[in-house]
């Protein structure tokens, strides 16, 4: 190679990165440093900034001292206003760019802004199969849509179980539920929800709940979501050997996701349980607590342990019932 081309070639480089550094936002940490890129959007404590270098990055709201955009961006303020502009690192009284801590949104989503909605879900599915000494199946399947506004949310899924071991049923069973969440503040709503379960090796033909109460989001954006809710249900249980009962009871949840920003992980765990008052002090719980690895921007890999355990369970039957599950899970939107 020439030396003139050589000299042209680093110059192409040059003027290269020149241009993609004109054009690329900017964000400047408290501790001074600087990392350029795309915005993508600011949620809740977290900023996205798409690179060249490291994918997509999640920083600390908290951490970030400045912004600077290249193109405008939409921005939402703390008092409910929208407007489009270039943020610059000149910020506060008597400049254009709002002040961080007025920043709500950055590119807020439909039901951020209020003008729309988003649905997300997923669906997951394992199974295992035994032959040899022993032949057994255990097939799990359990899927959950979520619809989401600025003010509402509403939550629907299922999950079913069928199990054999030398051809005869050892586990049958499944259960459902529907919620609908209303957010009379930011981070408080208030629902109502209803659920019907079945399974006949714990002699439940079907067990009926519907309820409401107060809901706190603690945090809600692209990596961590955190709910808690208390409130007043009525369990209505007709068994297919015992008698048929109902009660009043206290009922609680807990929904709780979080991807993790080293590693290509999601923790997830959700709670619901109800506690039995006045005569019936019955407690149920049920959790489901696991990991979702993805394999694309769809597909995971999954892996949880469902426990289900009553204080006072029917004549002959355990208290706890415990399932570990390996298997895939899909993504939805």
């Amino acid at each position: 190679m020439s030396l003139f081309r050589l000299l042209a070639n680093l110059l192409v480089v040059g003027l290269s990165a020149l241009v993609a550094l004109a054009h690329a936002d900017q964000i400047t940490l408290s501790n001074g440093d600087r990392l350029t890129g795309s915005v993508i959007r600011k949620s809740g404590n977290t900023l996205t900034l798409r690179t060249a270098y490291a994918g997509e990055l999640h920083l600390r709201w908290s951490a970030v001292a400045s912004v600077v955009t290249d193109q405008p961006v939409n921005v939402l303020l703390d008092d409910g206003t929208t407007i489009r502009l270039r943020l610059s690192a000149a910020a506060g009284a008597g400049t254009e760019t709002p002040a961080l801590v007025r920043i709500r949104y950055i590119n807020p989503t439909p039901e951020e802004s209020g003008v729309g909605y988003r649905t997300l879900g997923h669906a997951n599915l394992a199974l295992s199969r035994t032959r040899g000494n022993s032949t057994n199946d255990l097939y799990h399947a359990e899927a959950e849509w979520v619809l989401r506004a600025k003010i509402h949310r509403l939550t629907v899924g299922g999950e079913g179980n069928y199990g054999r071991d030398g051809g005869a049923a050892t586990t049958l069973n499944w259960r459902g539920h529907a919620r609908y969440d209303h957010f009379v503040k930011p981070k408080e709503f208030v629902y109502g929800r209803g659920s019907l379960e079945h399974d006949r090796f714990k002699d439940i033909r079907l067990r009926s709940i519907v309820g409401g109460g107060y809901g706190y989001q603690v945090f809600e954006d692209d990596n961590t979501s955190l709910s808690l809710r208390g409130g007043l249900d009525y369990v209505d249980v007709r068994h297919v050997e015992a008698n048929r009962e109902g009660y009043a009871a206290l009922g609680w949840g807990v929904d709780f996701r979080h991807r993790m920003s080293r590693l290509p992980l999601e923790l997830f765990h959700t709670q619901d349980g109800t506690y039995g008052l006045g005569s019936k002090r019955d407690t149920v719980v049920q959790t489901r607590t696991g990991l979702r690895l993805p394999i694309d921007d769809r597909l995971s890999a999954t892996a949880q342990v469902n426990v289900d355990w009553e204080s006072k369970p029917a004549p002959g039957r355990k208290k706890t019932d415990t399932t570990l599950l390996m298997g895939l899970g899909y993504a939805f939107q």
